[in-house]
């Protein structure tokens, strides 16, 4: 979608993104977005989400390894999207392991802005 480069992370983030291709919803992991936190050890983060719709108005996040800090990180992208009139979509990792992506993406109504013309 941005004829760039975009360096995957984990086999999750590349199942995501082929769907996304699949249904033409264009995302892109270059997209600036910083989310500062407070860690579970007391030090401030910066949280960076996986994706971003091109329009710029949902954030994705697509969960595989769990550590101390998931939930302290998802309340504040959450609290990130509240402010600023986003959409934060947190996909667990069950989603990816019992196949199930396409049903869960079926459920998201997804913006019409974030749709190609």
């Amino acid at each position: 979608f941005t004829c760039k480069n975009e360096l995957m992370h984990s086999s999750y983030e590349t199942i995501f993104l082929d769907e996304c291709i699949r249904r033409e919803i264009p995302v892109t992991k270059d997209h600036g977005i910083r989310i500062g936190y407070i860690a579970t050890d007391g030090k401030d983060r910066m949280y960076i989400p996986d994706f971003c719709t091109l329009d710029g108005q949902t954030i994705i996040e697509c969960k595989g390894r769990e550590t101390d800090d998931v939930a302290v990180k998802r309340d504040a992208a959450v609290e990130f999207c509240v402010k600023s009139g986003k959409r934060y979509v947190y996909i667990e990792r069950n989603i990816f392991i019992q196949s199930s992506l396409s049903k869960f993406m079926d459920s998201i109504e997804w913006s019409n802005n974030a749709l190609p013309a």
